[in-house]
């Protein structure tokens, strides 16, 4: 549970970030790039013991395909989750990003043939309705309406992205290997964006700005805590992944409920705070759930 509790803190951070960039007046872009070779420069640094060169170089690795469109989602979605938090309000990425769950819950069923119970059932249901609750004010009345496609984008992209990473675990992932496939996924992202990068560089000289750079740098920790605490979370098995899902976003959008009324003053209603205590009754039922007898 240390992992998954890492995991949550990790994701949440994230969206607080990209926050104080709009008041540091930080491009995007530019900082995210950065903070792809900075995650990928801690993955290495932490599983370099597991890194095969040649064997990657060959293609002899399992998940590098897996990597390289995982890769691709990265640097797209993070461009997105930037834009929701500062175009629409730190609590509809949040809604968006996690209500996303459903998407890798309904395939951990169908695909990888997990079990349901009925306080599973009954959890999930409370987490949709507590992230709802939680979020519905601030994504409604705060949000501008004319950006209302990025939480749908931010919706289906961030659920391919968490069934992809489940069933590279699944099936493709040697023991030992996670921090590599991690360092990879940001690799290749990262490179992806420095080609953008300078791209725009050579047409718009566009250079991108020292606070950028700095930007970059502290939003590549937890970026890359997210994913790999999500990743061991995952091959620990304590929790199936139908319950990862569910407690890890429902946490996220509680724990960005909470700090965005504290550091940026969004406020929380009385609905608010009744999604935040569905959202508790939702993550005793899904964590106890093998406890009852399966569907």
């Amino acid at each position: 549970m240390l992992y998954l509790l890492l995991c949550i803190i990790s994701s949440t951070a994230i969206i607080l970030v990209f926050k104080q960039f709009q008041r540091w007046n930080i491009d995007n872009f530019d900082a995210i790039v950065v903070n792809y070779f900075v995650a990928a420069t801690l993955g290495l640094m932490h599983g370099w013991e597991h890194l095969d060169v040649p064997a990657i170089g060959r293609g002899e690795m399992p998940w590098i395909r897996i990597a390289l469109i995982l890769g691709l989602l990265f640097i797209s979605l993070f461009n997105v989750i930037g834009l929701t938090t500062q175009k629409v309000s730190i609590t509809a990425a949040a809604v968006a990003n996690n209500m996303s769950m459903v998407i890798p819950v309904i395939a951990a069923v169908f695909l990888f043939g997990e079990h349901m119970s009925w306080p599973k059932v009954t959890g999930i249901v409370l987490a949709i309705a507590s992230i709802y609750f939680a979020t519905q004010r601030q994504a409604v009345r705060q949000g501008n309406r004319k950006y209302f496609y990025l939480p749908v984008l931010l919706f289906f992209g961030s659920g391919i992205i968490l069934t992809l990473i489940k069933f590279a675990e699944e099936y493709y992932l040697p023991e030992g290997q996670s921090t590599v496939f991690t360092s990879a996924i940001f690799l290749v992202a990262g490179s992806i964006g420095l080609l953008i990068m300078v791209a725009n560089a050579v047409r718009k000289k566009k250079i991108p700005r020292w606070k950028s750079l700095w930007g970059g740098f502290l939003l590549g920790f937890p970026n890359y805590g997210s994913i790999y605490f999500l990743v061991k979370t995952l091959e620990l098995d304590v929790l199936d992944s139908s319950a990862v899902f569910p407690i890890n976003n429902m946490s996220v959008v509680v724990l960005s409920a909470v700090f965005a009324r504290l550091i940026f003053r969004e406020r929380l209603s009385f609905v608010n705070w009744v999604g935040i205590l569905l959202s508790v009754l939702a993550i005793v039922l899904i964590s106890f759930h093998n406890r009852f007898v399966p569907l």
